[in-house]
This record gives C-alpha cells, sequence and structure tokens, in this order.
C-alpha cells in the first residue's frame, strides 16, 4: 500500500509538469535570440556577412 495519499500524488503531478513548463519556457526564450543558422545551409547569409 502507497504511504503517499491521491490529494499529495496530484500536487506533485502539478508540481513536476509546472517546472517542466517553466523550464522549457525559460529555453525556449534563450533559444528565440540566437540565430544557429549555418552559413552553409544560407548562402544568401554568407554574402551578407562578407560585405
Amino acid at each position: 500500500m502507497m504511504s503517499m495519499n491521491t490529494l499529495l500524488l496530484i500536487k506533485a503531478k502539478e508540481l513536476k509538469a509546472r517546472r517542466l513548463q517553466s523550464a522549457q519556457h525559460v529555453f525556449a526564450a534563450h533559444s528565440e535570440g540566437i540565430d544557429y543558422t549555418s552559413a552553409h545551409l544560407s548562402p544568401v547569409k554568407l554574402s551578407a556577412n562578407a560585405g
């Protein structure tokens, strides 16, 4: 038999989901400002940076 009751299990699951969502939001916000496009995949960027 489990020692945790249903309410505690629900609260723990909610907290885990909230933390995951928060972490994903922070990661997405951080990644948004970085340009990962490779010049090899984008010749336009390569020529724009050369000038």
